[in-house]
């Protein structure tokens, strides 16, 4: 799903979307700093994470690496790989859920990991679908279903309910 999200071609801004969904004048870097605001996290960490919200694209995607974001930031703020690593998965963490995902795949498995959050029991099309996104997404966007279906060993029933899944 791409609650606030899209990838249209119409060069709308991102920002004016999720403003719609959300009914307000809210961009998509205004909920993102106020759900920020409302952690516990150290003066440091929110420093870190409100850079990387800075660095989302339009679309909710972070389009560098971090160690490039690293290379960026002065070296005598001693910023450890794993400390901004931390960042990155507190504003993962974040709705709407895919938020600043690195490809399609981290986005799709993001937001399958917050569905199974909500639901007490993980049911057989949710975790097929994880499948898919985690290692046959290939297969599914040229659409070769029929070896889809025998790597992941499903029928026609459960492809088609996965693939729905991943689609919303």
């Amino acid at each position: 799903s791409s609650e606030g999200r899209s990838n249209r071609a119409d060069g709308d801004d991102d920002d004016r979307d999720f403003a719609q969904v959300s009914g307000g004048d809210e961009t998509l870097r205004d909920h993102l700093l106020q759900q920020l605001a409302g952690t516990g996290c150290s003066p440091r960490d929110r420093a870190l994470v409100t850079l990387l919200i800075e660095e989302l694209d339009p679309d909710g995607y972070l389009r560098i690496s971090l160690d490039e974001v690293l290379e960026a930031l002065p070296a005598e703020l001693e910023i450890d790989p794993d400390e901004l690593s931390g960042a990155l998965t507190l504003l993962q963490s974040f709705d709407p859920s895919g938020i600043a995902a690195r490809s399609l795949t981290e986005c799709l498995t993001l937001q399958l990991a917050d569905r199974i959050g909500r639901d007490t029991a993980i049911d057989p099309i949710t975790r097929l679908a994880g499948l898919i996104v985690r290692d046959q997404l290939e297969l599914l966007a040229t659409r070769d279903f029929v070896r889809l279906k025998r790597v992941i060993r499903c029928d026609d029933d459960e492809l088609r309910a996965a693939q729905a899944l991943i689609q919303s």
